[in-house]
């Protein structure tokens, strides 16, 4: 079934990490002949209409002309992930956001669409709480948690855990997760050659 796109929201990818584990660029790295920038932007580019790329520095801006989506940068240096979610709210003019990091190519969009469909009941934080751990970059945050973003920025609490004691959040358990995608493969990410090679055999054996 072919779902509409969602308006109201903003698909954000965060693509400033240093890539010192993977040793080149991850963003550009390829899994089943697509960079993983493209299968990220594809899938969030299928559930909402809008999709923009947020990187770190502004000069990596250009690496990312190939796509057809906006690219911002943080407007705090050295501010980690954090830094990234609150110029993606600057620049989302009073939407919310659904955030994702650019080395997550399993993304599911029938998990985001019910993570932000939940959303709707007034949570500022809608993010995945799964065997006791927070997923914040994959996650939902409403437009009103810029405030509280800027305050830890201000104080210097950059880590993205720290939000959900400040924020209304909506914790989304492994159950409602797994109704989507059972292996939660969506919260993969491809930090290192192995990881990549990993994945690229089980791309393969899917493709059996």
């Amino acid at each position: 079934m072919e779902y509409p796109r969602i308006k109201s929201t903003c698909g954000v990818v965060l693509a400033g990490g240093k890539s010192r584990r993977m040793g080149v660029d991850k963003p550009f790295v390829r899994l089943g002949g697509q960079k993983l920038i493209e299968r990220v932007t594809g899938v969030l580019s299928s559930v909402f209409s809008e999709v923009m790329i947020v990187v770190d520095d502004p000069e990596k801006a250009d690496h990312y002309k190939i796509l057809p989506f906006p690219v911002i940068h943080d407007l705090v240096q050295n501010k980690g992930p954090l830094g990234g979610i609150d110029a993606a709210l600057d620049a989302a003019q009073g939407k919310p956001i659904f955030v994702t990091a650019a080395d997550m190519p399993f993304l599911n969009a029938q998990v985001i669409r019910a993570m932000v469909d939940i959303s709707v009941e007034k949570y500022d934080l809608v993010v995945p709480h799964l065997s006791g751990r927070l997923h914040p970059l994959h996650a939902y945050y409403s437009y009103d948690s810029r405030s509280v973003i800027a305050e830890h920025l201000e104080a210097n609490r950059l880590a993205l855990h720290l939000l959900k004691n400040d924020l209304r959040c909506y914790f989304f358990d492994e159950t409602q997760f797994r109704k989507h995608d059972p292996d939660l493969l969506s919260i993969i990410n491809i930090n290192t050659p192995e990881a990549l090679l990993e994945a690229q055999e089980g791309f393969n054996r899917e493709k059996q």
